[in-house]
Order: C-alpha cells, then sequence, then structure tokens
C-alpha cells in the first residue's frame, strides 16, 4: 500500500471517529438540556419542603435539640462513563481531604477505579447515566444504605456532588435533615419569628418525621441531576474540543495527501518522459 493510500485510510477513520464524537457531543447536550427542566422543578420542591420545615423548627423548639456527633458516611457522586474532562479528578482530590475515619460510597466506575485502593470505601455502585434512570437507582442506592447499617444506628449521612452554580464538588448533608435550619432557628428568638404556628393534626415529631422521607427523595434528585448536568456540560466540552482537534488533524493529513499525489503525479510525468528518451535513443530518427 502506498504512502497516500495509507493517508486516504487514516482519513477515513478519524472521520468515522469524528462522527461518532459528535454524535456523543449531540446526545450529551441534548440531556443537559432535559436536566435543566428536572432541576428546576425539583429545586421548587425542596424549596417548598425547607420552608415548611422552618415553620415547624421555629414555633417548635423540641425539634432542633442539638445532636451529638455521630459516624460519618459520605456517598460520592461520581461518574460511570467517561469523556467528561475532570469531572472525577476533582471528586477524588475532595475526596482525600475527608477525614481518614469517614466511610465512603462511591457511585460510578470511573471514580471507583481511582479510590480502588482508599480503604474507607465500603461500597461501590454503578452510578446512572441518563436521567430516566434515576427513580429506581434511588431505592437502589437506600437498599445499599440499610445493607451498609442493618442495625439502623443513627449516623450522619452526607453527599459529595457537584453544584450547578459553582460548577465545583459540594457536601450536601443528608442525615440528620434540616440541621442547618434548626441551627437558624436555634439562633433566632421567639418574638423574631414571622407568622402563627402551623395547625397540626398529629404531633410536631410525627409531622416533621413524615416531611422528612419526602425531603430525602426531592433532594436526593436534585443532588442526581446536578451531578449528571455537570457532567454533561463537561462531557459537551471534551468532545467538542476533541472535535476540533480531529478537525485540525484530519486538515493536516488531506494537505499531506496533496502533496503525496503532487508527488506522485511529478514521478509519473518523469517516468514518461525518461520512456520518451529511452524511445529516442532506441529508435534513432
Amino acid at each position: 500500500m502506498s504512502r497516500r493510500h495509507e493517508l486516504q485510510h487514516r482519513l477515513q477513520q478519524l472521520g468515522e471517529i469524528r462522527k461518532i464524537c459528535s454524535s456523543m457531543k449531540s446526545l450529551a447536550f441534548l440531556e443537559v438540556t432535559r436536566l435543566e427542566g428536572y432541576l428546576r422543578h425539583q429545586r421548587q420542591v425542596v424549596e417548598t419542603i425547607e420552608s415548611c420545615a422552618t415553620d415547624m423548627l421555629q414555633h417548635f423548639p423540641a425539634l432542633h435539640a442539638e445532636q451529638p456527633e455521630l459516624e460519618s458516611l459520605v456517598i460520592v457522586l461520581g461518574s460511570e462513563r467517561g469523556f467528561c474532562g475532570d469531572y472525577n479528578v476533582l471528586l477524588s482530590r475532595q475526596v482525600a481531604q475527608l477525614p481518614e475515619q469517614t466511610r465512603l460510597v462511591i457511585l460510578g466506575q470511573k471514580l471507583a477505579q481511582r479510590l480502588d485502593t482508599d480503604p474507607r470505601v465500603v461500597k461501590v455502585l454503578a452510578g446512572p447515566t441518563v436521567a430516566d434512570e434515576i427513580p429506581p437507582y434511588i431505592d437502589r442506592l437506600f437498599q445499599a444504605l440499610r445493607d451498609i447499617n442493618p442495625q439502623g444506628r443513627p449516623i450522619t449521612v452526607s453527599a459529595l456532588g457537584f453544584d450547578t452554580d459553582s460548577d465545583t464538588p459540594v457536601i450536601t448533608q443528608l442525615l440528620p435533615p434540616f440541621r442547618e435550619l434548626a441551627e437558624s432557628a436555634r439562633q433566632t428568638a421567639p418574638n423574631e419569628y414571622s407568622g402563627y404556628p402551623p395547625l397540626l393534626n398529629y404531633p410536631p415529631e410525627q409531622v416533621l418525621a413524615d416531611m422528612v422521607e419526602h425531603y430525602l427523595f426531592a433532594l436526593l434528585y436534585v443532588l442526581f441531576y446536578r451531578g449528571l448536568m455537570v457532567e454533561n456540560r463537561r462531557r459537551v466540552q471534551h468532545l467538542d474540543g476533541a472535535v476540533q482537534r480531529i478537525d485540525d488533524r484530519l486538515e493536516r493529513l488531506k494537505r499531506r495527501g496533496e502533496m503525496l499525489r503532487q508527488e506522485e503525479i511529478t514521478e509519473e510525468i518523469e517516468m514518461l518522459l525518461l520512456g520518451v528518451e529511452n524511445r529516442k535513443k532506441a529508435h534513432p530518427a
């Protein structure tokens, strides 16, 4: 195979790779668009529940008693797929700063590969790849947490994932719930409360406990939507850069192919001229 034919084969391969990267980028962009709508509505749910919880904590002081320090478990929301830039790199750096006694649940095989030697990891789960996989995935996550803590001991559960606004990893506490709201209620004087106490048909403790279940599910949806959105944003950027580099490479190879073709044409002309000269010498006029 001539050098030009080898170059044409390489051009064909790069063209196919470019189509694949471009398709992956388009799919990631569509997923970001879907997640933006889901996240907006889910944040409204979380804000509504937090507003109700704030009202409860302000008017029922017994609900926000200070909690003792508990064993810490952190759920790290990594990515299941690659082509997302430094997404998992930043998460692994943040994990390295967590206390040594912290237990880790890693979501996403790409992140798990980076933390496979970390002794704090107690569970690794495959992460969701699209928004449609999140609802059944949350059920599996809760089952995994029950397996880790079968006795149901009180523990502190937090989630480490990306924030869409700062585009950096942040830690969000899940259990005990409403901790920041409770601290704010303890620091607020009763005469500064707004409105009247809620009218309840059940004890405040039961109402707040029922509210916690809905809050945890809503907050987990927000965390997973945020993580997938940032992951796909970075995937769009990463693949866009890859497509641009492939385009540059294709352009260089095309110019190289044109030069090789010109060299072949020159060689063919020289061979023809040489043949004419040999014929003249063999058959002089």
